[in-house]
């Protein structure tokens, strides 16, 4: 582009000896432009953020949705997908992380990104088996309604379902945490 604006002056000089202050002119005035022109387009590729997804690029602000329906569609068929990506041993991983966790009788759980409820299912099975326990809680908090309604669906075929332990689902895009379990 630079190279067209100086040889446009360069033709015009040549064109009129009297032309010279004329075409220093023009040429200051188009690379004022260009450069203009350059930083504009700069800015705009700056106020559009690009992220990763998957294997292409898109604009940030149209991640989250991406990743929402994403989750909403295979929400049913998480668990499974689990199983088939880790040949089951994300459930070994799981039941070791509650192992660790060793959470004592009235535990009150806080299960952030929760999903399915498995580590909160888990964690009351624990309690249960280890201490008789029939006082700890769990909330689960997921930024998908897609898979906590899997979770609720899951709580509801244990035994869990109608005593004093409780799977409390959260939904909410902006959730504050208030500080009490």
């Amino acid at each position: 582009m630079s190279r067209l604006v100086f040889q446009q002056a360069r033709t015009l000089m040549r064109k009129s000896p009297n032309a010279t202050l004329n075409s220093r002119a023009l040429f200051s005035t188009s690379l004022r432009s260009f450069q203009q022109q350059q930083q504009q387009q700069q800015q705009t590729e700056q106020d559009k953020k690009v992220t990763h997804f998957g294997f292409r690029d898109v604009a940030e602000d149209e991640k989250e949705s991406l990743v929402h329906n994403v989750f909403a569609n295979v929400a049913s068929k998480y668990d499974v997908m689990n199983d088939a990506m880790s040949l089951g041993i994300h459930r070994i991983w799981k039941d070791e992380f509650i192992r660790s966790m060793a959470p004592g009788p009235g535990t009150k759980l806080l299960d952030v990104a929760g999903g399915t409820g498995d580590i909160g299912l888990r964690f009351l099975e624990y309690c249960k088996n280890i201490h008789h326990d029939n006082t700890a809680t769990v909330k689960l908090v997921d930024i998908n309604p897609h898979m906590l309604g899997e979770g609720e669906k899951r709580f509801q075929t244990t035994p869990y379902a109608n005593s004093k332990f409780f799977l409390h689902v959260v939904y909410q895009k902006n959730y504050r945490f208030s500080g009490q379990l």
